[in-house]
């Protein structure tokens, strides 16, 4: 693969990867986030398979050979791509291993539930609240689950933690039992994803992820990071809230440096022309203690990069390896 091939892919690259997971998503809704929240990863499918990257896959899809998602729905009749409609992640501690997974999609995933725990070793169906749930061991480790939704509700919720007392007060929060992030205003988790957003990121207090970071970084207190589509193109936005402004400008002078170094190395370049314009269109700012990071993607650009990518699959489904003739054999 030649480096203009390698930089056109970056774009679809990153879309793919966005709709991969988004492919599970609706809009965010803060109801289902404990007040408590301390960071959320919301995937938003339906906006991914509704943006250019989602209907070029969905076009595509035999050439693109997505074999995990294929197996997968063969195996549970759950079709990861139209079944999924959002996965919410969301921690109430600084830990990962604290958090509690939602996966919200239609009736299929009642059944696709039911076939996977077929082959997680240990599952038992344990009472989690007022209601049936599953415990099973996933590599060594403990997890609880519970669906939520019947057959006149359509819809299904698989809620899952690592520990049965945190899934019990996630489903509460559901239940709206328990307070929630709704109407909650003036805090860093407060904001909301952008019209056409895909993947929607936010940190209240990133103090603990930050202490082994390059000491430029530590100062970040907060972040939130927004990744989608709109009538111009992909977007990709990011605010960091740092400790002084010092620390906001310190952040953006190196970042601009790294970009003006990265323009340097691609001037003149054919093969990395198209790297070249992705960094033009990457902006940053610093007001105060905030730093904005924008990144945007023409439709041009992103459709330019879908092409290749189609073309290099469709290129390595044709029978023999794709050899290409060395030097010698160019002057015979």
């Amino acid at each position: 693969m030649n480096r203009r091939l390698a930089c056109l892919r970056v774009g679809a690259a990153l879309g793919m990867g966005a709709a991969a997971v988004q492919a599970l998503a609706g809009p965010l809704d803060k109801g289902r986030l404990d007040a408590a929240a301390r960071w959320v990863v919301h995937v938003d499918v339906e906006a991914v398979m509704r943006s250019t990257t989602g209907s070029f896959i969905a076009e595509h899809r035999a050439e693109l050979d997505l074999v995990p998602l294929e197996e997968f729905k063969a195996r549970t009749g759950l079709d990861a791509l139209r079944d999924i409609l959002d996965v919410t992640i969301y921690g109430t501690t600084d830990s990962s291993e604290d958090a509690v997974v939602i996966v919200r999609g239609t009736a299929s995933l009642e059944s696709a539930v039911e076939e996977v725990m077929k082959g997680m070793p240990q599952v038992e169906r344990p009472r989690i609240g007022n209601r049936d749930g599953y415990r099973w061991l996933e590599n060594g480790t403990e997890r609880f689950g519970c669906l939520l939704g019947s057959a006149d509700q359509g819809l299904r919720q698989f809620v899952v933690s690592r520990e049965k007392a945190r899934l019990e007060q996630a489903l509460r929060v559901l239940g709206q039992e328990s307070p929630s992030l709704r109407g909650v205003a003036d805090c860093p988790m407060a904001a909301d994803p952008k019209p056409g957003s895909m993947v929607f990121i936010a940190a209240a207090d990133m103090t603990a992820a930050m202490a082994n970071a390059p000491r430029m970084l530590r100062g970040v207190k907060s972040i939130r990071i927004d990744m989608g589509e709109d009538s111009e193109g992909m977007y990709g936005d990011a605010v960091l809230h740092t400790s002084n402004e010092n620390d906001a400008r310190t952040i953006t002078d190196f970042g601009r440096g790294v970009l003006a170094v990265g323009r340097m190395a691609c001037n003149g370049d054919l093969d990395l022309k198209g790297l070249s314009r992705a960094m033009d269109g990457v902006k940053l700012d610093a007001e105060g203690p905030e730093l904005r990071v924008s990144l945007r993607v023409s439709h041009e650009y992103l459709h330019a990069a879908l092409s290749d990518l189609k073309a290099e699959a469709q290129s390595l489904k044709k029978d023999g390896p794709a050899i290409e003739r060395t030097s010698q054999e160019k002057k015979r």
